[in-house]
């Protein structure tokens, strides 16, 4: 066994630096000492502020009506819920459904046939209600456009809607849109109007005031809508015209009415047939009209197209004709009467007709005729708000719903459709 022995080294090598480092820390500790207790030099900053109104452009702050009970807020809706506020509509220039996604994110409305009519949301189609009552929209995602003029606010709500509203036919997702309001202390006058490129045409004129201050008031809105298209043979006209009631009978009680119609003409714009990659790459068309067996060449499932070559096409040529027909009339009446029967208990009932006609006849075969389309539905709801984090809505529903109406689409034909030879 071997015994190596090393000299240890002292812990304090070198004694003369360690005192002078520990003089230069006391000198340090002894400063900031005295600087911690002179606070007379300290420059204080005062910052001072006042909260800024958003003007209505902030969804958090609104409140909603009528899905989930009223005057509900946001942080208290367990629900994907964007109200979009009448300043926000005026602000952002919200003038259809597809307009929306300015605010509601994975919200749109698919204009698949060149007119918008109901939502689409997470990328199924959604319902469309007025006041708390699903209208006549339209089905898969054609239907009649709908007008904004009589519209003050609008909730986005995804997922299905809830059970208060009634039965329903899609779970993507929903709009409900208020209804402007007749006021009864306030007076007002104002009028819109705009115009844009391809000859996009707009007016309205919304006035309002009070009959009996505090008692009851009135508001009417109409509005013209006249488009052109930068799509051939393409256009949008329509007339609305809403009137507003509000009658407060005492000082528990509030009932509005108002009724609205709407006539519009507009455009079934299918795009463009014959999709190919020398059509996407340089607008090359490839020609040649349809030919059915007994040789018509009116448009049909069973039209055989022989290419005679390729044309270079505008984009501007699409799958619309001169002879197209396209329109809807529709008449709505709504009514809401609330009661506080106490500082806890509210009584609410809704009542809604609508009427819509209308008439499609294009030249690609399809035909959809609506002869009358009536519905109706009465809902009546007792609120109780137990305490300020728990509330129960029963409710009471009945619709009633009748259409005449012919539709021809077995026979609808796009490809045999010769763009060159309409155009």
């Amino acid at each position: 066994m071997f015994i190596k022995a090393e000299k240890i080294m002292p812990i304090y090598r070198y004694p003369n630096r360690s005192l002078t480092a520990l003089a230069v820390g006391l000198a340090l500790f002894s400063s900031l000492t005295v600087v911690a207790d002179d606070t007379s030099a300290i420059e204080v900053i005062h910052v001072s502020g006042k909260a800024i109104n958003d003007k209505g452009l902030s969804p958090k702050n609104s409140t909603v009506d009528g899905s989930f009970g009223d005057g509900i807020a946001l942080k208290d809706i367990a629900r994907s819920v964007t109200p979009i506020t009448s300043e926000m509509i005026e602000q952002l220039n919200i003038i259809d459904l597809s307009d929306i996604q300015k605010v509601s994110p994975n919200s749109y409305s698919a204009s698949g046939f060149g007119a918008s009519s109901l939502p689409t949301i997470r990328g199924q189609l959604g319902e469309l209600y007025q006041d708390g009552v699903r209208r006549q929209a339209g089905n898969n995602g054609f239907g009649i456009p709908m007008s904004f003029n009589a519209i003050d606010q609008i909730d986005v709500v995804k997922g299905a809607p809830p059970v208060l509203l009634g039965t329903s036919q899609r779970n993507g997702g929903f709009v409900n849109v208020h209804s402007k309001v007749a006021p009864t202390n306030d007076k007002f006058a104002n009028l819109t109007a705009s115009a844009g490129s391809w000859d996009h045409y707009r007016a309205q004129l919304d006035v309002a005031t009070d009959i009996v201050e505090e008692q009851s008031g009135v508001r009417l809105s109409v509005e013209h809508i006249d488009n052109g298209s930068y799509y051939d043979y393409s256009g949008f006209q329509s007339d609305s015209i809403f009137a507003a009631f509000r009658l407060l009978p005492d000082d528990a009680s509030t009932w509005d009415i108002n009724v609205e119609y709407y006539d519009v003409d507009f455009t079934d714009n299918a795009g463009i047939n014959r999709p190919t990659q020398a059509l996407i790459d340089d607008g090359l068309y490839v020609t040649g009209q349809g030919v059915q067996p007994n040789g018509s060449t009116i448009p049909g499932a069973n039209a055989i197209v022989s290419p005679t070559g390729l044309v270079k096409i505008d984009r501007s040529q699409v799958l619309t004709d001169p002879d197209n027909i396209n329109n809807a009339q529709t008449f709505i009446v709504h009514s809401t009467y609330v009661r506080e029967l106490s500082d806890k208990a509210t009584f609410k009932n809704i009542t809604y007709y609508q009427h819509l006609e209308r008439e499609e006849i294009a030249q690609n075969s399809f035909v959809e005729i609506i002869d009358g389309a009536d519905t109706a539905q009465n809902r009546v709801e007792l609120a109780y708000q137990w305490n300020n984090d728990q509330s129960t809505i029963v409710a009471a529903d009945i619709r009633y719903n009748k259409v005449l109406g012919y539709s021809q689409f077995t026979t609808e034909a796009d490809l045999p459709i010769d763009l060159t030879v309409l155009n």
